[in-house]
């Protein structure tokens, strides 16, 4: 089997003469795309509609006008990740099962499917992933934690509660539009119960309320209630499945989308 090559710098620290399994490349490459992923958008998230217009002339200058239509995201991420080469298997697996989950939905995906479009065999799938479950798990864990990430550094960075409130919703609605038509099937399945996806949103739901509950603290001077403050995220939730974003949404969508996010998380002024 042959080994990228640039594993040493993807796998530093393996023991001598031992080589990695394949699930511990494939967790080594996760991470990487983590990392990645948030130095690439950390900037374009909070941004607000104009970052968009951003996005798709980075996409169009990095396919040098030879395709029809821009990559996905996820295409440019594992384009401009120095660690994860978009030839590596374990890429092209994610990008392809990107692609069939957008346009088929998980439940009717095959895997047969991600594996022409990812052009993999079967071998190089069954080495990184059992089932379509663990590559929907990754692409969550993927999402989930740049989009968690910059919410957190983005909400800090906010001057006064109402800024923070306003950075928070900016980057909830460019979550939406920078993973495309990838993010109502993750944000659907993550509401199935007794999935691990859906065990990672109530993670994630739970750090976002602890980023959320002492900004609404300090802009209403006492506690709000943790029942209403996560009453109201999982209604931005289901706003995020049906808005259907997309990088290439018109800046008017990305706009009023960041204005919804805003009224609904937004808590009540309080009674005197």
């Amino acid at each position: 089997m042959a080994l990228p090559r640039n594993i040493k710098k993807i796998l530093p620290g393996s023991p001598k003469g031992k080589l990695p399994s394949r699930a511990e490349q494939g967790a080594k490459y996760l991470a990487e795309l983590k990392r990645q992923g948030s130095l690439l958008f950390r900037r374009i998230l909070p941004m607000g509609p104009q970052a968009f217009e951003f996005l798709q002339s980075a996409e169009r200058d990095i396919v040098g006008g030879k395709q029809k239509a821009p990559p996905t995201v996820l295409d440019l991420l594992l384009r401009l990740s120095e660690a994860v080469g978009a030839d590596s298997g374990y890429a092209r697996i994610l990008r392809g099962a990107s692609e069939v989950f957008a346009r088929r939905g998980f439940e009717e995906a095959r895997i047969e499917e991600i594996l022409a479009c990812a052009k993999v065999s079967p071998r190089t799938y069954y080495q990184f992933f059992r089932n379509k479950n663990e590559v929907l798990e990754a692409l969550f864990d993927l999402y989930v934690s740049v989009w968690l990430e910059i919410a957190e550094n983005e909400v800090k960075r906010g001057a006064s509660p109402e800024e923070k409130i306003l950075r928070f919703a900016m980057v909830y609605a460019g979550a939406m539009a920078v993973a495309g038509p990838l993010a109502p099937i993750l944000m659907t399945e993550s509401l199935r119960p007794g999935t691990a996806v859906a065990r990672r949103y109530e993670t994630v739901r739970e750090k976002f309320l602890e980023i959320l509950l002492p900004v609404y603290g300090e802009l209403r001077r006492g506690e709000v209630d943790p029942a209403w403050a996560r009453s109201h995220l999982a209604a931005a939730h289901g706003l995020a499945v049906g808005l259907r974003l997309g990088a290439t949404s018109p800046i008017t969508e990305v706009a009023k989308a960041t204005s919804l996010f805003l009224e609904i998380l937004t808590p009540p002024m309080k009674r005197e």
